[in-house]
């Protein structure tokens, strides 16, 4: 995976441009930290120069170069934001990001559950959502004991059970 989503922007956050980035995971500051970033919408791919970035409820502020206006910040609105992933550290042997998880299959001892098509943090306990070969979303918390294995590089996520599975 070449980049990482971050979040998206949901909302335009004072008249001078700047915008609120809802965070997946709430306590990253990889926007501080970086010089640019993949916007993604409607209007197609772009890579936006970051001017700054401050931590606020639920994600971050940010000011993007070129966006001066409240106008040009709300056009904005819902755009996934991504960086590179040569940006992000790599992670300790038996760690992974969420990220990673996108794409990934899916199964439990009888057979195949499906694939994950999103990445949800909770309060208390991170969660995948599955989409079955039926085509139903459902939720799966990433605790023991129902997660057997995790193979980022096999794109492989393991339940010792189904049992787990919010429907």
């Amino acid at each position: 995976m070449k980049h990482v989503e971050l979040g998206w922007v949901a909302k335009a956050h004072g008249l001078r441009g700047e915008v609120s980035i809802r965070l997946h995971w709430p306590q990253s500051q990889v926007l501080s930290e970086v010089d640019r970033v993949l916007v993604q919408d409607e209007a197609g791919d772009r890579w936006l120069e970051v001017q700054s970035a401050r931590p606020c409820a639920r994600g971050m502020l940010v000011k993007f170069a070129g966006i001066d206006d409240r106008d040009s910040a709300d056009r904005l609105r819902g755009a996934r934001v991504s960086v590179d992933r040569a940006a992000l550290p790599e992670p300790e042997e038996d760690e992974y990001y969420l990220a990673d998880l996108l794409g990934a299959r899916v199964e439990e001892p009888s057979g195949c559950v499906g694939e994950v098509v999103e990445v949800r943090v909770h309060a208390t306990v991170d969660t995948i959502i599955i989409r079955t070969p039926a085509g139903e979303l459902v939720e799966q918390p990433l605790v023991e004991p129902w997660i057997d294995a995790i193979d980022v590089a096999g794109r492989l996520v393991r339940l010792t059970t189904s049992d787990g599975l919010v429907r």
